[in-house]
Parts: C-alpha cells; structure tokens; sequence
C-alpha cells in the first residue's frame, strides 16, 4: 500500500485545494513550476508574518501608552523571533527539488504538500493571534495578554520547525 492509499480519503487533495486557491499555480509535480511554487510559497507565509508584526508594531504602542512594560517588552522578544523567522523564510532552499537535481516520488510530493498546508495554516494562525493579541490589549485583560504572548510564541517556533522540516524534504528530493 503506497503513502497516498494511507492517507484519508481527501485529505491530500483538501491540502492541494487549499494551497492552490491561496497560491495561485501552486504544483511541484512538474519540474518548471517548483521554484515558482517554492516562492510563491514562502511569499504567503512572509505576507502572514508581517501582518503579524504590523498588529504587534501596534500593540507595542498601545501597551507603551499605557505604561505596560511588561507587554512592550514581551512583543518585543515576538517581534524579534519573527524577525528572523521571515529572514529564513525569505532566504529559503535553492538545491535538490528546487534546481531540478532529483526527482520526486508520489511520497516525497506527498509529505510536501502536506508540510506547506501546516506552514500555511499556522502562519494563518499567526496572524490571528496577534489580532487576539491587540483585543486583549485594548481590553486590558492581563492573562490573556500572557496567554497570547505563549501562543504568538509557539507558532513562531512551529513555523520554524516547519519550514526546516520543509528545507530538509527539499534538500532530500
């Protein structure tokens, strides 16, 4: 039994349909369109990033308004992490799959495509919570800023994990 046959009944192709409706001509099947869907991939994901960081540019001004220190410095060390992660992401990989090197079986396209919806939903995830972020500011609900403080926190750092993991499956196609 092959990966596709293990995989849900449409779960690939709910993935393919999703990151095609939000990456036009998204497709690493054939070989000319990989490095165009590579970048167009990571462009979605820079443009959810700075959303995120443009509602963080925000509350980091409302909390010093405030006096809140203690929430300008925590979306500081956000704004920092995300920072980086968008230089990752917009440097991105250049070998294996990409330069045409090595072919791709139904597998590898498989775990990719699976891979780019997780770095696509949780970059989505990203943005939103710093919109949950900016609510609990203006609202001055102060464990619910801490609260999404960890969870800005943790998607970054699933984003990141995701997009190496995604680097490393490029690399070893």
């Amino acid at each position: 039994m092959g990966t596709l046959d293990e995989i849900e009944a449409g779960e690939l192709e709910e993935n393919k349909s999703r990151l095609r409706s939000l990456i036009p001509g998204y497709e690493y099947g054939r070989k000319e369109k990989r490095t165009e869907t590579d970048r167009a991939l990571r462009d979605k994901v820079v443009r959810e990033i700075d959303k995120a960081k443009s509602n963080l540019d925000e509350v980091s001004d409302m909390a010093y308004d405030d006096g809140r220190r203690d929430v300008v410095d925590g979306v500081g060390g956000v704004t920092d992490s995300l920072l980086r992660l968008e230089k990752k992401v917009e440097s991105g990989p250049t070998s294996g799959l990409l330069n045409g090197a090595h072919t791709a079986s139904e597998e590898d396209l498989v775990r990719l495509v699976e891979n780019d919806a997780k770095l696509v939903r949780d970059s989505e995830v990203l943005a939103e919570a710093a919109d949950r972020l900016e609510e609990a500011v203006l609202e001055g609900r102060t464990e619910e800023i801490e609260k999404r403080l960890r969870e800005l926190r943790k998607t970054a750092d699933d984003i990141e994990r995701a997009f190496e993991d995604r680097k490393d499956l490029l690399s070893g196609l």
